[in-house]
């Protein structure tokens, strides 16, 4: 995921679920999983595309804000 500042997050709902001992704020069945762009910990895990938007997460594990890349168009493509 990207990180974002803590002015960006202001905007928007931020999810702050996960714990060091479970860093996982969604548990899905999906086949994709999204990673804190700054240490690298997974934080959504089975999603699929476009289900998850217009939120920021918050690392359980490094405190930073991430974000989920948008769905860009009807083939899947996510923004970078």
């Amino acid at each position: 995921m990207k990180v974002i500042s803590e002015h960006d997050v202001a905007r928007g709902a931020v999810v702050d679920e996960g714990t060091h001992a479970d860093p996982v704020a969604i548990h899905g069945s999906g086949p994709h999983s999204f990673v804190c762009g700054a240490c690298g910990v997974v934080l959504v895990d089975g999603v699929r595309f476009g289900q998850v938007e217009s939120v920021a997460f918050r690392c359980a594990a490094c405190r930073a804000f991430n974000a989920i890349p948008r769905v860009m168009g009807g083939d899947g493509t996510l923004e970078a």
